[in-house]
């Protein structure tokens, strides 16, 4: 019997990373630096392998390790932990197919999923999805979702952890609240479950 799979991004849906970088810039701020300093210059991509490096530098690799790494549970969507947990009671599989390096792994502890899968762009994380052949895909990026439902991916794009300059971008089908999920999710089990009488 094949159960259902579910596939999440990570940043931005599973992880509030926006207010995270706010936080961690606070904390910088204490000890007279932020994040803009860290960015400003060619470190290339504003993520945790980046900062982590160029940060360790400054004050020291455990420092930096305690700084970015002691609150990360924090900024983990609750209800898509529920939800994901859920999933996996019922027999499905959950996926986290995020952009990023190993820090990625750093942000979800805690959050149940049966695999993670990073890779270094869009078109890698749309590749993966369809090769999975996921019964659902939920991704903050319109670009994402749109190239994933021509591919027949049950896609969604989500808003929840948008900043305003980009929700005004969302398609118009956009999720705004993990709780919409809750019913795409369970007609999902109702009809693996009704396939299998």
């Amino acid at each position: 019997m094949e159960s259902i799979k579910i596939g999440f991004d990570l940043d931005r849906v599973i992880f509030d990373t926006n207010a995270y970088m706010k936080h961690i810039d606070e904390k910088l701020k204490e000890k007279n630096t932020s994040l803009n300093e860290f960015f400003s210059g060619n470190y290339g991509r504003k993520d945790l392998g980046t900062l982590t490096k160029e940060l360790s530098k400054k004050i020291g690799e455990d420092e930096t390790k305690h700084l970015l790494f002691d609150d990360l549970g924090e900024f983990v969507s609750k209800k898509l932990k529920g939800l994901a947990e859920f999933v996996r009671a019922a027999g499905g599989k959950v996926f986290v197919i995020t952009v990023g390096d190993k820090y990625q792994k750093e942000k979800i502890k805690g959050f149940p999923y049966d695999k993670i899968i990073t890779v270094d762009g869009d078109f890698s994380k749309i590749e993966n999805a369809a090769s999975l052949k996921l019964n659902l895909f939920i991704d903050d990026k319109a670009q994402v979702v749109k190239e994933l439902r021509t591919r027949k991916i049950n896609a969604h794009q989500v808003t929840w952890f948008l900043d305003t300059e980009h929700k005004t971008g969302a398609m118009k089908d956009a999720l705004s609240d993990p709780d919409q999920l809750g019913p795409l999710v369970v007609n999902l089990l109702n009809d693996e479950q009704n396939s299998h009488k």
